[in-house]
């Protein structure tokens, strides 16, 4: 395990809700990169499963509990924890991908501009779970560009300007960060490197079906039409 740091460059959070399953994968692969400078933030969200026990046994991880509030709250109790120049995400049921730190740390000191960054990602199928609809065959094993909190590093200060996850937004929380970022300007660069390994299992929160998530681009949208006419 790594060295306790004063302040670390990057600082990860990790947002969870009954967890157990995943969550020791996710927190190994982050602690199996070579850079030395993070912290991991676990932002345990109401678990009444083994979560807490889980995340406590890895040395080093902070783990914060609070009631369930949902993944943007965790997100944002995460971010105000952090203390890191840094911030990337990762999903509890998600696997780091090596080499992401030193990478994204590479880009944002060589381009003081940009303000966040987003990578790339590998979907997987866990076994014996069916594919959700919306996931194209060919989409899986890919290395292919994202979208969203997981491939997602950011300086700190970029969430002084654009402000935190809004947590009306249940699921669909980061795409809605992201259009507001667009709608103040930020700079984003998009980065050829892996970031992460997407996991599809049966309890993802993005699973939803596609009337649910027209709906939720909808009324971002409309959010987006009345804050530009203020």
């Amino acid at each position: 395990m790594k060295k306790e740091i004063r302040q670390p460059d990057f600082s990860v959070i990790m947002p969870v809700f009954n967890g157990e399953k995943y969550i020791g994968e996710a927190l190994s692969s982050v602690f199996a990169d070579p850079f030395d400078s993070y912290e991991v933030i676990v932002v345990d969200d109401g678990s009444t499963d083994n979560t807490a026990e889980v995340a406590r046994s890895f040395p080093g991880v902070k783990h914060q509990y609070q009631p369930n509030q949902g993944v943007a709250v965790a997100r944002n109790t995460g971010i105000q924890l952090a203390r890191g120049k840094y911030i990337a995400f990762l999903d509890s049921d998600d696997v780091w991908a090596s080499g992401r730190f030193a990478k994204s740390f590479e880009v944002l000191e060589n381009n003081p501009m940009v303000q966040y960054l987003l990578g790339q990602l590998i979907m997987f199928l866990e076994d014996g779970c069916i594919k959700p609809n919306h996931i194209r065959d060919e989409w899986l094993e890919k290395q292919m560009d994202s979208v969203g909190a997981g491939v997602m590093t950011a300086r700190r200060t970029v969430f002084d300007q654009v402000g935190l996850f809004n947590p009306s937004y249940r699921v669909g929380e980061d795409a809605e960060w992201l259009l507001r970022a667009k709608e103040k300007g930020t700079v984003m660069k998009k980065t050829p490197f892996l970031v992460i390994r997407r996991r599809l299992h049966n309890n993802n929160l993005t699973n939803a079906g596609s009337t649910e998530r027209k709906a939720r681009t909808l009324k971002m949208l409309r959010e987006s039409l009345v804050r530009k006419n203020k």
